[in-house]
């Protein structure tokens, strides 16, 4: 297992040789040139890792599922039915304008739990005179749809996806199209189906529908808005890990397809054209959470991640040429690790933030789900299924630009056989004049 792992995580692709059982399985299959050789065996080699990582991914969510009450509530839905609970007696029910008063009032009842809590702490036993609403406990303990437990064994199916298709793979490495084939339906279920599922309506999960009339508006219409809101983030949540390992997965593909060839361009104007797209998405997601939470270190390390790639840009040049030299080998490394080092940073920055901040006097990250939004087991299943992730896009990534180089190479050599070769070249010359 040692050395899969340091021959997946080799910065020296092109260096890397089979054992002698190894040759034998490439040479039976028809692969014989060493560079070619070298990339299966990595191939190989980071599919053994994915392997590991999204079996561990599996089973962090197949024991949180097993495990979890879904009736039990969570550190944000605790707060938001006190701060309800508080608002309750003191909003005017019935009126046009409950709306606005509701507003008022939540504000008022927000500065008073602080208020309150100071003077809980100190009662004997550790007594607490908040009272959770109990208005919805039957629609909280109301059984699944048929609906619901077929999204829930789907999903749980959609987990194991990813390990099942890279124990194919490791079955018939030697054999690229059908390897191919298997990663690409195995990414394509796991990534679907919880998009597809996504769409689907709450009613269809056994939720009641949150009734908006303006005239029969109260307190327990605005509890169960904030219940779905929660719902949703945590449905978000769920998301983020399968679309936040694409580009990143995308990306090491790139550099290692490029470390592989280095007189191809294609990954490189892939990874290029791809950077700021990324931080595009990652600016999105967090202005939206520093409108919660504006700090320092999260501001910093913000805008270092978001900056980080578009290091890609201003050192195109390291990554779109042919790199013929050791040179310019060095020099694409050295542009490398300075996106490494600025995105470590950032992570510094993040972590600390996350560690040591608080939302609404909830902690981001804490040893109990009441008072936390995340446990270090939601962030260790979290971080595990991103790297999980990645790593599978990495190996798919790589087979689709290896395909891609191949095509490209095809066809400049078609060009290069015909009589529209002499329009092309003329053109091009023409376009450089003026570029």
């Amino acid at each position: 297992m040692i050395a899969n792992i340091a021959r997946a995580f080799s910065p020296k692709l092109r260096q890397i040789t089979p054992n002698a059982a190894e040759s034998r399985q490439l040479q039976a299959a028809g692969i014989v040139d060493p560079t070619v050789q070298a990339y299966f065996l990595w191939r190989r080699s980071l599919v053994s890792v994915v392997v590991v990582a999204t079996i561990l991914s599996a089973v962090f969510a197949t024991y949180r599922a097993v495990t979890q009450d879904d009736e039990q509530q969570g550190a944000l839905e605790i707060q938001v039915e006190t701060l309800l609970d508080h608002a309750k007696s003191k909003v005017p029910v019935g009126t046009t304008g409950l709306l606005k008063a509701a507003g008022n009032q939540l504000a008022t009842a927000a500065e008073e739990m602080s208020e309150e809590d100071d003077e809980e702490e100190e009662k004997p036993g550790g007594e607490t005179t908040n009272v959770v609403a109990t208005d919805h406990e039957d629609d909280d303990n109301e059984k699944k749809t048929a609906f619901a437990q077929f999204n829930d064994w789907v999903e749980m199916l959609s987990l194991y996806t990813l390990p099942l298709a890279s124990i194919l793979v490791l079955f018939c490495w030697t054999n690229f199209r059908l390897s191919s084939r298997i990663l690409l339906i195995g990414w394509a279920f796991s990534f679907f189906v919880l998009m597809g599922f996504a769409f689907c309506p709450w009613e269809w999960f056994g939720e009641a529908e949150t009734d908006l009339d303006p005239e029969n508006f109260s307190l327990d219409t605005l509890r169960m808005l904030a219940r779905d809101a929660n719902e949703g983030v945590q449905y978000i949540a769920m998301l983020l890990p399968a679309v936040l390992s694409l580009i990143p997965g995308i990306q090491k593909a790139c550099l290692k397809v490029k470390t592989l060839l280095p007189e191809s361009v294609l990954p490189g104007w892939f990874l290029v054209a791809a950077a700021p797209f990324y931080s595009l998405l990652l600016l999105v997601i967090f202005i939206a959470f520093y409108q919660f939470a504006g700090e320092t270190s999260m501001l910093a390390g913000m805008l270092l991640f978001i900056a980080a790639p578009f290091l890609y840009i201003v050192r195109a040049d390291a990554f779109t040429r042919p790199l013929l030299t050791e040179d310019d080998i060095r020099g694409m490394k050295r542009a490398q690790q300075m996106i490494t080092i600025a995105t470590l940073l950032a992570g510094i920055l993040l972590l600390h933030f996350v560690l040591t901040q608080e939302l609404f006097g909830i902690r981001i990250i804490g040893l109990d789900a009441k008072t936390a939004l995340l446990t270090p087991l939601d962030l260790v299943e979290f971080g595990v299924e991103i790297i999980g992730r990645s790593m599978f896009m990495m190996v798919l990534g790589a087979d689709l630009f290896m395909r891609m180089n191949l095509a490209t190479w095809k066809n400049q050599r078609e060009l290069a056989a015909s009589p529209a070769a002499a329009r092309y070249d003329h053109t091009m010359a023409a376009l450089d004049q003026v570029a």
